[in-house]
């Protein structure tokens, strides 16, 4: 079996070689290249009845396993080890991220004119209470994202932290199917394909008058920054 895996490796390099016939001597004579792929399955038969026997008492085969997983330990990440580890905050969602940076925050369910439910967050000056009279503006995300785009970053780099300390009146808002527009007065978009039967288009034309309407009228303001 020792002989098997010296074998194994040499021929295993042999056939890695490909075989030159410009050249004025080849590294691999071409009647031996046969008899490696011969002697190449003969190690791998070997190995294989090896490594997969029923015999429980197999040292070789335990010891290859043993290794085996102390390669696999080894290789998995471990969290103290890291330079900078993951912030406690990572996960939270919207309202719990902005509770952990205190700053005040309310939630709004905007019904679009075509039916969907669409959730609107307000955020202000961190350490304030929600007031009204302030300059209004309204973030909205790009496609495939979310309001959690615009506060999932250090805190003095998050645009919607910024703006709502520099004394704004903060709103951010979120489209249809995405993970705060999940909901229709009719269609369940878990069981009813009809939920998603929108285009980008649609965000623009229900999604968007919905919400300038609605902080429009929650705010007594007539203009807005967007």
């Amino acid at each position: 079996m020792r002989i098997c895996l010296i074998l194994k490796f040499e021929y295993l390099y042999l056939l890695s070689v490909p075989f030159n016939k410009k050249a004025k001597k080849s590294r691999i004579p071409l009647l031996m290249k046969p008899v490696s792929l011969l002697v190449f399955a003969l190690c791998l038969t070997s190995i294989s009845s090896l490594l997969f026997s029923n015999t429980t008492s197999n040292p070789i085969r335990s010891a290859l396993y043993k290794r085996f997983e102390s390669l696999i330990s080894a290789s998995k990440p471990r969290t103290e080890s890291l330079k900078h580890p993951i912030h406690p905050e990572a996960k939270l969602k919207f309202v719990d991220y902005c509770n952990y940076y205190n700053y005040p925050v309310e939630v709004h369910r905007i019904t679009t004119e075509d039916g969907y439910i669409l959730t609107v967050f307000r955020i202000q000056r961190k350490y304030s209470k929600i007031t009204t009279g302030l300059p209004v503006v309204f973030f909205q995300h790009g496609l495939l994202d979310s309001a959690e785009g615009w506060i999932l970053n250090d805190e003095s780099k998050a645009p919607a932290f910024m703006i709502a300390n520099l004394g704004y009146d903060v709103w951010l808002g979120n489209v249809r199917g995405n993970k705060y527009g999940r909901e229709h007065i009719h269609y369940d978009p878990d069981n009813n394909a009809e939920f998603w039967q929108f285009t980008f288009d649609d965000m623009a034309k229900y999604d968007l008058p919905a919400f300038f309407d609605y902080v429009s009228i929650h705010t007594g303001i007539k203009n807005l920054l967007f």
